[in-house]
């Protein structure tokens, strides 16, 4: 099977979280490329969700006080279990570890470690009225995705006052949630109906209100026909959307592309639709080219990748290598020459292609009617995450550049949702923004061999030292900032220091989020939870130490920082390489 082959089959339209295409398969695997480059330094970042059809549900959480007699049923913490690669031979799967609950007194606050009730959070958000968690439903399993669902795994929704005692609401109408937030005790979700949704049609987007948990609901629905599909492309369009969703008080903003994918494999002849051809869409149609003289280069470029893994040593493996062979395929999709078949899309029955993408942003202020807004996004942003705070709305844009097609990232903040200024930190490939504290946007960008942290002021970014409170960075070693969150309780921040004691540490191909990797032979990792009141004097709690016995010898991974207005919450899963086995603990700070 070829390349095309094999990213047709993984983009087919029933994959749940399949984007839309169009493009060859070198753009596919360029774009690949840049997210597997930066995908160790973007846990902060929220990844955007492809769906096929956009609900908008709004969920009001009545008094949090003591009697809160409309309340789902509390639930106990579950039993989890995280399998990560460890050294451990075939077929030992690590042990899990119960975490025994302790109170801890460290940098002025009262902590309280535990066994969690969510081992993990797709999505989590904080309001003044405690903490709020998308994840997966109680009892779930992966052999729960299934055809039926869509081949997703169902997801519930929680909520805590103090991040120890958790309840949980099933989704409305077993809706799939893209993203939500929270504001003064209105819970926003954005996602889609599997029920409803049409993969050939235009994307459904609703606005939906709840003031009693979500046992009754209002509903409107926008119309349908906004963007219907190009004529003539029957079924081989696909309707998708990357969603994002923000919440600034009592607004929502909504972030809603829309993407026809013309199968052009279909459109093509049947004599070309087998492994010796390149089918790609052009502005005007289709070309096809013959590759059979490709699928030789890719028999050697895996040949040779096959060899370097099995044959050499870690320490000796060269930082960017790529086999020769590789090199000569990728010149070879790059730059086909051999065209067997071009078509117009008048000759090939399309009477009128349309756009093919579209980009939309919806408003809603007191829980009203969603309005279109005008987006103020460059026509290249091919995904978004919005985020809000009580300061405002910020927003990262992905897509590709004007100038260079680098796939690229800019970054912009607005008071009101309506009017939009780019703020991009020069010299950065990508932003992640944490917050707003003490009236600054905190940001953490990334370079090759870690990260600094920035504060907006009056349209300026300034660095913000965080390396006197950790010292400075050991010889041969490499810190990221990694998880963040800022609210009335601070600025808190977790950093991760790796120091490569043998001097073989390949920093250029070193992933943080695979720290058993060969690559660490030798390395020594530390882990740092920040804090901060005036982004000057931080307090620096080791992690490895606050977690206790558990965490000896192992390896931790944090779970979204949230911050309420009363207490910090995150989750650690850790392992423990020594004794093969894993643990994992939510952690609860309040002062």
């Amino acid at each position: 099977m070829s390349i095309e082959d094999d990213l047709r089959q993984h983009f087919k339209s029933d994959q749940p979280t399949a984007p839309s295409t169009g493009l060859g398969p070198e753009a596919i695997m360029r774009i690949g490329q840049e997210h597997r480059k930066t995908s160790r330094i973007r846990s902060t970042a929220a990844g955007f969700v492809v769906v096929s059809a956009a609900v908008l549900v709004v969920l009001t959480l009545p008094n949090t006080g003591a009697d809160r007699t409309t309340d789902p049923v509390a639930i106990e913490a579950p039993s989890t279990t995280t399998i990560l690669r460890g050294d451990a031979g075939p077929g030992d799967a690590p042990s899990r570890v119960a975490v025994e609950t302790r109170v801890v007194e460290s940098a002025g606050l009262t902590w309280t470690i535990t066994e969690p009730t969510l081992g993990w959070a797709r999505r989590m958000v904080a309001d003044s009225t405690g903490f709020y968690a998308l994840s997966t439903a109680p009892g779930t399993t992966w052999e729960d995705a299934s055809e039926a669902n869509g081949y997703r795994i169902p997801e519930s929704l929680y909520y805590s006052a103090d991040g120890i005692n958790w309840t949980v609401r099933d989704l409305p109408d077993d809706q799939y949630v893209a993203d939500f937030g929270a504001s003064n005790g209105t819970l926003y979700l954005l996602g889609t109906s599997a029920a409803t949704s049409d993969p050939a049609g235009p994307v459904e987007t609703w606005l939906a209100t709840s003031s009693d948990l979500g046992e009754t609901w209002d509903r409107q629905t926008l119309p349908d026909d906004t963007h219907p599909a190009p004529v003539g492309l029957g079924d081989y369009v696909y309707g998708n959307t990357a969603a994002s969703l923000a919440v600034h008080d009592s607004t929502a903003l909504a972030s809603v592309r829309t993407n026809y994918w013309v199968d052009v494999y279909q459109l093509a002849p049947a004599k070309y639709r087998d492994g010796n051809f390149d089918i790609r869409q052009t502005e005007s149609g289709i070309d096809v080219f013959d590759l059979s003289g490709v699928q030789a280069l890719e028999r050697a470029c895996d040949d040779a990748w096959y060899h370097y893994e099995l044959d050499t040593p870690p320490a000796d493996r060269v930082p960017d290598f790529i086999p020769e062979a590789c090199q000569n395929l990728e010149g070879a999709w790059a730059e086909p020459t051999n065209i067997v078949f071009t078509a117009t899309w008048e000759e090939l029955g399309v009477a009128d292609v349309g756009p093919l993408s579209y980009s939309d942003l919806y408003m809603s202020v007191d829980r009203g009617a969603l309005v279109a807004l005008e987006s103020p996004f460059p026509e290249t942003t091919e995904s978004m995450q919005l985020s809000g705070d009580a300061a405002g709305f910020w927003a990262t844009a992905w897509g590709t550049s004007d100038s260079s097609q680098d796939w690229t990232s800019s970054l912009w903040t607005s008071a009101d949702g309506l009017s939009w200024t780019e703020v991009t930190p020069s010299g950065t490939y990508e932003a992640t923004p944490i917050g707003t504290f003490r009236d600054q946007l905190i940001a953490i960008t990334y370079g090759e061999h870690g990260s600094t942290l920035l504060a907006l002021q009056n349209g300026n970014w300034d660095e913000v030292n965080v390396d006197a409170a950790l010292g400075p960075l050991p010889e041969n070693s490499e810190r990221w900032i990694g998880q963040g969150g800022a609210g009335a309780m601070g600025l808190w921040l977790t950093s991760q220091t790796t120091t490569y004691s043998n001097g073989a540490g390949d920093l250029e191909t070193t992933t943080t989020l695979n720290p058993t990797d060969s690559y660490y032979e030798g390395g020594q990792t530390s882990f740092d939870l920040l804090f901060s009141e005036d982004l000057v004097h931080w307090s620096v709690i080791d992690l490895n130490d606050f977690m206790g016995s558990v965490a000896t010898g192992g390896n931790m991974w944090l779970n979204q920082i949230a911050v309420s207005d009363t207490a910090i919450y995150f989750t650690v899963n850790g392992y423990n390489q020594d004794s093969n086995e894993t643990y994992a603990a939510a952690v609860v700070g309040r002062r």
